[in-house]
């Protein structure tokens, strides 16, 4: 990927934005980790929707990074990766849903 880079096929630009997006779902998940650890301390306790909505930010920065590098075919790999990422994130999110509204 970086191989490519140095050789101008990959515009920086993009990548540099799919950076940020990174950073920042990073940040984002582990926010939603620290809000399910003071859940679990408390059993009992009802699982705020906030989680919910935090979890939707991450998956936001897993579709913009998306968006930037469609067409772009030098970035199978990277292009791979961040659908893996983004399924994750949407399997973390179904999960907590049913963990927050049990039939």
């Amino acid at each position: 990927m970086l191989e490519n880079t140095k050789k101008g096929t990959v515009p920086m630009r993009v990548l540099s934005l799919c950076e940020v997006d990174y950073d920042t779902m990073v940040s984002v998940i582990n926010m939603c980790d620290a809000i399910i650890r003071d859940y679990q301390r408390d059993e009992g306790r009802q699982w705020s929707k906030e989680l919910l909505l935090w979890m939707d930010m991450a998956r936001d920065h897993v579709n913009e990074c998306i968006s930037e590098l469609v067409d772009m075919p030098a970035v199978g790999g990277l292009v791979n990766e961040n659908n893996e990422l983004g399924m994750l994130v949407k399997l973390n999110a179904a999960l907590v849903a049913a963990r927050m509204f049990p039939e």
